[in-house]
């Protein structure tokens, strides 16, 4: 079932939350989601903050759920995150200040309420922003700042190749490049890996929802490069001109050392892209 995600951003509270508990009463899977925004975490605030976050994920654990902690500006990640895991639906408290108000058009959110859409109000200064991704999901990555262009395919397209389009993800948009990558398999199978999930929910990026695909043709023609990580590729993936492959990535050593390698890979990657 498609998630909808709870955004965390003034009110870190689990009891008496009222944006938590509009989440929660759409009766599908909640992601909880925190954005260190670089424009908001200055000066003696942050260190607040981060102790306010640190217990609002205790909070979580203690009730068996996770809180994803994204970097980056809150619009961005917060739209591409909700791309990247299938949402439905986004709740955030409404926050009226004017950083606030600008930072929540650009996600889109005023427009989608004008085409009848809702806001629901919950007491006399806080609202419940709803914006319904799925109006959007097909544009999403361009409204975030670029398109899935860059593909990463593993054996499986579980582990691996969502690693590197984590990390890659993560990693450009910290670099201001538009590029975004995506997670494909030469033979995928049915779920994503549980480990590699842990360990990137471990090095607080954002875990993908998607459910491993097969490459497709769509695929290679809409990809400006294609990165083979330990696998074979299909014959229209690996004829494209676009293909390129990362055979020193181990195989049985555990999601640190796989993470290691792919994540020299990629900084390599971004330093090119960035000379353009």
């Amino acid at each position: 079932m498609e998630p909808v995600i709870a955004w965390f951003r003034r009110d870190l509270r689990v009891d008496d939350n009222p944006m938590l508990e509009a989440a929660r009463s759409a009766r599908r899977p909640v992601r909880h989601v925190f954005v260190r925004d670089p424009r908001l975490l200055r000066g003696p605030r942050a260190a607040h903050v981060e102790c306010a976050v640190d217990a609002l994920r205790e909070q979580l654990a203690a009730a068996g759920e996770w809180l994803e902690v994204l970097r980056g500006r809150g619009e961005e990640e917060v739209l591409r995150h909700a791309h990247d895991v299938g949402a439905v639906a986004v709740h955030a408290t409404e926050d009226l200040t004017p950083f606030a108000r600008r930072r929540d058009g650009r996600v889109g959110v005023p427009d989608l309420f004008t085409k009848g859409q809702r806001m629901i109000k919950s007491g006399v200064r806080t609202g419940l922003l709803v914006g319904l991704i799925a109006a959007v999901a097909a544009g999403a990555a361009a409204q975030a700042g670029g398109d899935e262009k860059i593909v990463f395919v593993c054996e499986h397209g579980a582990a691996k190749s969502v690693i590197a389009t984590a990390y890659f993800n993560k990693l450009a948009a910290e670099r201001g490049l538009p590029d975004r990558a995506t997670y494909r398999g030469a033979n995928p199978q049915a779920e994503l890996s549980v480990s590699a999930l842990k360990g990137l929910r471990e090095d607080g990026l954002a875990v993908p929802g998607a459910k491993p695909s097969p490459i497709t043709p769509g695929d290679v023609t809409r990809a400006t490069h294609i990165f083979a990580i330990g696998c074979s590729l299909p014959a229209h993936a690996s004829a494209s001109g676009k293909a390129e492959s990362w055979d020193d990535v181990p195989e049985d050593q555990g999601y640190a050392a796989q993470r290691d390698a792919i994540k020299k890979h990629v900084e390599r990657l971004l330093d090119q892209l960035q000379k353009r």
